[in-house]
C-alpha cells in the first residue's frame, strides 16, 4: 500500500505539493489496511496540515483518492471512498472473507458458509429438507415403548420438526390436501355398498379412516363428507365406491361403470355430512 499526499492550495491560490509526497509503502492485508489507513491519516494530518487529499495505491494502477477536510476527518467518507472503487472493493471483500469470515450480504459464498458451519439454510434450499430428515434415524427401536420414547425425545429436541408433523396431521398449510381426482363405482352386490356416512376405499389407501369431502366438478354446489373404510382390494377400474343414494345425489344417473369426482382429505375433527340420506328420506 502506498500513501501519497495530494495537492493543497497556498494562500495565493497556487497548487502546492508538500515535499516528500510519497510517505511510504506498506505491505499488509486488505482488511487490516482499512484500520491502518485511518491511523496513518492522523499522522498525515499532523505532518501535512495543508494536505487536502491522500492517494492510497494498491499495486499498479490501483488507487483511491481520499479527501481530507481541513477541520476533521470524515470516517464515513473515508470508508465510502475505499469501497467505491470496484477493484478495491473486490480486494477488501476477498480479504475480509478469507481472513476474518466476514461476508458481503450478496455474496453467494455467505450462504454456503452458513450451511456448512452454522447449519443455516435459505427457505427454498432443497438441502434443507434433507438436513431435517438426517436429524432423525431411518430405523427405530423394535420395542414400541423404546421407539416412542426415542421419537418423543427427538421431537422435544427439534421443536420445528415437531410443529411441522402436527401441521401435516391437521393438513394445515403448507400440507393442506388440494384435491385428487378419483374414479367412483357402485358395487353390484347391494350388501357390499357402504352405509350412509361412509365411502368404500381400497385396503391400505390413504383414505382409510379419514374424513373425506367428495365433489362433482360438474355440480360444484353439492358435496358429501364421508368416512373412508377399507372395503376392497386395489383395482384399475375404480378407486372408491359409493352407495346408490350417494351416486344419485352427487352425480345423478350413472351411464358408465364409473364416474369421476374430486376428493379432499379433511383435517382431524371434521364432521360427517351425508345429505343423500336426508334427500332419500324426503322422497
Amino acid at each position: 500500500m502506498v500513501l501519497d499526499t495530494g495537492y493543497s492550495k497556498r494562500d495565493n491560490g497556487e497548487q502546492h505539493k508538500p515535499k516528500g509526497g510519497t510517505i511510504g509503502t506498506i505491505i499488509i492485508g486488505a482488511a487490516v489496511a482499512v484500520v491502518a489507513i485511518v491511523v496513518l491519516l492522523f499522522f498525515i494530518r499532523w505532518l501535512y496540515p495543508s494536505a487536502e487529499s491522500v492517494r492510497v495505491s494498491f499495486g499498479v494502477g490501483k488507487y483511491v483518492e481520499i479527501e481530507m477536510p481541513a477541520q476533521k476527518l470524515d470516517y464515513k467518507n473515508l470508508i465510502r471512498s475505499l469501497f467505491e472503487n470496484e477493484e478495491l472493493k473486490i480486494l477488501f471483500d476477498n480479504e475480509l472473507k478469507t481472513t476474518y469470515d466476514i461476508y458481503h450480504i450478496d455474496d453467494p459464498d455467505l450462504i454456503k458458509e452458513l450451511e456448512s458451519t452454522r447449519h443455516i439454510y435459505q427457505i427454498d434450499d432443497v438441502d434443507l429438507s434433507k438436513k431435517l430428515s438426517e436429524l432423525f434415524p431411518e430405523n427405530y427401536e423394535e420395542d414400541f415403548y423404546l421407539r416412542s420414547s426415542q421419537m418423543n425425545s427427538l421431537l422435544e429436541k427439534h421443536p420445528v420438526i415437531r410443529d411441522l408433523r402436527e401441521k401435516s396431521k391437521r393438513h394445515e398449510p403448507p400440507f393442506q390436501f388440494v384435491g385428487q381426482q378419483v374414479k367412483f363405482g357402485l358395487p353390484a352386490n347391494p350388501s357390499d355398498r357402504p352405509k350412509a356416512g361412509f365411502v368404500n376405499a381400497t385396503i391400505g389407501s390413504q383414505f382409510v379412516g379419514k374424513i373425506i369431502e367428495i365433489r362433482n366438478p360438474d355440480r360444484p354446489n353439492l358435496c358429501l363428507t364421508l368416512e373412508g373404510r377399507a372395503a376392497f382390494a386395489r383395482t384399475d377400474i375404480v378407486d372408491m365406491q359409493l352407495n346408490e343414494d350417494q351416486v344419485d345425489y352427487l352425480f345423478g344417473t350413472m351411464y358408465e361403470r364409473t364416474v369421476t369426482g374430486i376428493v379432499f382429505v379433511l383435517p382431524e375433527g371434521a364432521k360427517i355430512s351425508d345429505p343423500s340420506v336426508e334427500e332419500t328420506a324426503e322422497d
